[in-house]
């Protein structure tokens, strides 16, 4: 069985929770850093992104930039 009366029974819970609580401060350090880069980079992609749009291309692939 792995879940009893709502509780994991093959894992401690709170073990688990103080793992992530223990790795959630660089997580979110690295996150910001990569969300800055991705900020300047993003115009640009687009552009050349839309910018191909407009050329015909014998290609299957497709780049949605979000």
């Amino acid at each position: 069985m792995v879940v009893r009366d709502r509780r994991l029974t093959t894992m401690d819970e709170e073990e688990i929770y103080e793992a992530v609580e223990a790795v959630m401060p660089g997580f979110r350090r690295d996150f910001a850093a990569i969300s800055e880069r991705v900020k300047r980079l993003q115009p640009g992609s687009t552009r050349r992104t839309r910018a191909s749009w407009k050329r015909r291309w014998n290609s299957t692939r497709i780049y949605i930039p979000f």
